[in-house]
């Protein structure tokens, strides 16, 4: 397992943005679409990626909305704006924000209740907010890997802390939950071998994507099997914790 690790790890190195990391799996590819339509239709003026790892989306959110500033506990790209925890982030003013968004974080905080309070602190009435999490997934970043969620739970935790849901996704279903891991395995198990492992990467890109994605339409239409959801929620001016 060690060994697939370390092809892993590489892979997303060389895979550096998600526009050609989407081709590594059914269930990147599947996500990519989805976020890449809502950060076109609902980010706007200053925005913050909140846990934004290695900045894969870095270049979408450039091409939509600019200069945008960014938040992890960890440097992992150059150019991070803050460096702390989105539960407790005094380093950034109220009602800064038009824009945030937070994509696969939620699963790897203890408190995400006291984040989306943060959240919603930092943002301007009416801001936007766009949000990614896990329903069916592997664990993974051992041992900080806290919950899984439903899109009832994530309905409730959002309205709870004065956020009114916009529209909600799920990202892919029973298909693309088994489709990433196999993905992965096998990418990750021919990328040191020249020539098999490009054959690899295009089988997958071109022919093993496409039939996952099949899968779900035709086996899982109401995705209650699905990998994760996509939401997008709104700070209301009147809300709960207004």
């Amino acid at each position: 397992m060690s060994f697939i690790k370390k092809n892993r790890t590489a892979l997303y190195k060389k895979f550096d943005s998600i526009e050609t990391r989407r081709f590594l799996s059914p269930w990147l590819y599947n996500g990519y679409e989805i976020i890449y339509r809502e950060i076109n239709l609902y980010l706007h003026g200053r925005t913050i990626d909140l846990g934004c790892g290695d900045l894969s989306y870095g270049e979408v959110l450039r091409q939509r909305v600019g200069n945008f500033d960014t938040i992890d506990i960890e440097k992992r790209a150059e150019g991070i704006t803050f460096m702390g925890d989105i539960q407790n982030m005094p380093m950034v003013a109220s009602n800064t924000y038009d824009s945030a968004i937070c994509l696969y974080v939620f699963e790897h905080i203890k408190s995400p209740e006291k984040a989306l309070r943060e959240i919603y602190r930092i943002l301007k009435n009416n801001g936007n907010f766009i949000i990614a999490v896990p329903h069916l997934c592997h664990l993974h970043e051992e041992p900080n890997d806290y919950w899984r969620f439903t899109k009832y739970g994530l309905r409730h935790m959002l309205e709870e802390n004065g956020f009114k849901i916009v529209e909600m996704k799920e990202d892919g279903g029973l298909g693309t939950f088994f489709g990433h891991q196999i993905s992965t395995i096998v990418l990750a198990f021919f990328w040191g071998v020249p020539i098999i492992n490009y054959l690899v990467f295009f089988s997958n890109k071109l022919i093993f994507i496409r039939l996952c994605r099949l899968f779900d339409l035709l086996f899982d239409r109401r995705k209650i099997f699905a990998s994760g959801y996509v939401c997008v929620a709104t700070k209301e001016r009147n809300g709960r914790m207004a």
